[in-house]
């Protein structure tokens, strides 16, 4: 006998409650839900959608680096975002230097590299 596997296509935002309808099928109601979360526009959400925005960002832009440091970049953008702190820089091996600051709604992460070539003569 075949068992049946359960797949949801419609998911729970957990800010406003709304059910919302699914592009893809999820094999879990959780996964379903924090996709339905992220899906959602409702204003209680928004604080926790810019939040996984940023940290996705410091994903893209450092996921080259130490994991060590993109978790200590995560750490200062929280700081940011709730007030502790107005902004950091934080200089990386290899001339890397992350910036982290408020902006607007947001907190802005970039990263910058220094690179120096010289040549004896």
């Amino acid at each position: 006998m075949e068992e049946k596997v359960t797949k949801y296509s419609t998911g729970i935002c957990q800010f406003c409650g709304q059910s919302i309808a699914l592009a893809d099928e999820h094999d879990t109601k959780e996964e379903a839900n924090k996709v339905a979360t992220l899906a959602c526009k409702c204003e209680e959400g928004k604080p926790f959608r810019r939040m996984v925005e940023e940290k996705a960002t410091i994903r893209e832009i450092f996921g080259r680096d130490d994991p060590n440091a993109q978790a200590l970049i995560c750490t200062l953008t929280d700081a940011v975002r709730e007030g502790y702190i107005e902004g950091a820089t934080l200089k990386l091996r290899d001339g890397v230097t992350a910036k982290i600051k408020p902006k607007d709604a947001y907190v802005s992460v970039s990263r910058a590299e220094k690179r120096e070539h010289q040549k004896a003569l």
